[in-house]
């Protein structure tokens, strides 16, 4: 076979290669890195002739290296796709020793094969890290979401509980003048039958059924607000519509259907805002949020037996609402600041508490409302939590149920 024939053969072999090849060679200055390639790639090297030298150009680089194709020529690589094997062919098959490449200096090319498999490796073990951790907060939000509404059934039970016993006061008042109007009744009627009615116990009886009625009367109206009061707060507490509503007014029957939890424990409520203020927001996660915080001051503000105050104070300006939650209590220790707002955090854990109340109460204002909350607090003279969100709601994103672990941020 002549020289020209081999040459032939070489140089369309090393086009075949660089077409496919998916990463650059090297360029060896001594026969001793044959080792180190080797060990890189993995592949099987075997070398013809005596002093030959490694070298390849790599598609990307062949617009800049021209100069490079003669030793090219005379290193030719192969690549063998069934093999995978590297043949070296001897510099003098070309008829130009490798001496003469090195003496050129020319550049060197390194194929850093083990880096980007070690990177390659890192990716994807990367992306298996990051699908076992999006697993992982998919399953808290879902655990958080179940536990949020057994919270949220737990408030409502409170309210039941406190209802049902303030109910009790005027419903067993009515009963009890609606039994004397009976008994009234029926003594008068016996008498009209017996023709023993006389004027004056005629005009007792209708004095006394007038001022029975009026108490039935008064009575049956509370126990009705208070009925009204509660239903129009388990309704919102339970349902995520949007709707416009007067805030003033919605805040007041809130704290109307909170009236017998907190009376009980001797606390005073005052509330003080505009006569009217309408918004285009989410009356269920307003309702959520006072009742968790008054309930929250219930619990933790105030010494048991001892009672407080409690004032609500709502303002608007430019489109913003601020709600202020503030009582005259025992306070918050400046450690526990920044925990309150964090999941399952509580003072009060053998006594009730879920630590989940505040937690809620962050992520209706963050999330469904689209505002913010802030606490202060000192050590003998209170807590104020300030809230604020706008008049008019954003528009909730796709998917978003408005439930974000405090501390964690919302990811796409």
């Amino acid at each position: 076979m002549s020289h020209r024939h081999i040459r032939r053969v070489v140089l369309h072999s090393l086009a075949m290669g660089l077409t496919w090849a998916a990463a650059t060679a090297m360029l060896f200055p001594r026969l001793g890195a044959f080792d180190q390639f080797v060990m890189m790639t993995g592949l099987t090297v075997l070398c013809l002739g005596g002093a030959a030298t490694i070298f390849a150009i790599p598609r990307a680089g062949l617009g800049y290296v021209g100069p490079l194709w003669l030793a090219l020529i005379a290193a030719a690589v192969f690549f063998d796709r069934s093999e995978t094997h590297i043949t070296l062919l001897s510099a003098a098959i070309a008829g130009i020793s490798a001496a003469a490449v090195l003496r050129a200096n020319w550049l060197t090319f390194v194929d850093n094969v083990r880096t980007a498999a070690e990177r390659a490796q890192f990716l994807h073990d990367s992306l298996a890290a990051k699908a076992e951790v999006e697993d992982a907060l998919d399953r808290l939000r879902s655990m958080q979401r179940t536990v949020i509404q057994a919270e949220k059934l737990a408030s409502l039970g409170q309210l039941v509980a406190g209802v049902a016993h303030e109910i009790n006061t005027p419903v067993g008042i009515g009963v009890t003048g609606a039994s004397m109007l009976a008994e009234e009744a029926g003594r008068v009627s016996g008498l009209l039958e017996a023709g023993q009615l006389k004027k004056s116990q005629l005009v007792e009886f209708v004095a006394t059924t007038r001022d029975g009625a009026g108490v039935v009367l008064h009575n049956l109206r509370r126990a009705a607000d208070l009925i009204q009061s509660f239903k129009t707060v388990a309704v919102e507490q339970t349902a995520a519509e949007r709707r416009r509503f007067d805030l003033p007014d919605f805040i007041r029957d809130v704290l109307a259907s909170l009236g017998p939890v907190l009376d009980r424990s001797r606390i005073q409520v005052s509330f003080d805002g505009p006569p009217q203020l309408e918004v285009d927001s989410y009356p269920g996660a307003v309702s959520q949020v006072l009742t968790n915080l008054c309930i929250n001051a219930q619990m933790h503000a105030f010494e048991e037996g001892k009672g407080g105050n409690l004032r609500i104070t709502l303002w608007e300006s430019a489109g913003q609402v601020r709600l202020d939650v503030a009582d005259d209590g025992r306070g918050i220790p400046a450690r526990n600041l920044g925990q309150v707002f964090d999941p399952f955090f509580t003072t009060r854990r053998g006594s009730g508490g879920s630590g989940l109340g505040l937690h809620i109460v962050y992520n209706q204002v963050s999330g469904i409302l689209g505002g913010g909350i802030e606490v202060e607090s000192t050590m003998g003279q209170g807590t104020r939590f300030i809230i604020r969100f706008p008049q008019v709601a954003p528009a909730p994103l796709r998917g978003d149920i408005g439930v974000v672990p405090h501390g964690l941020k919302k990811t796409s």
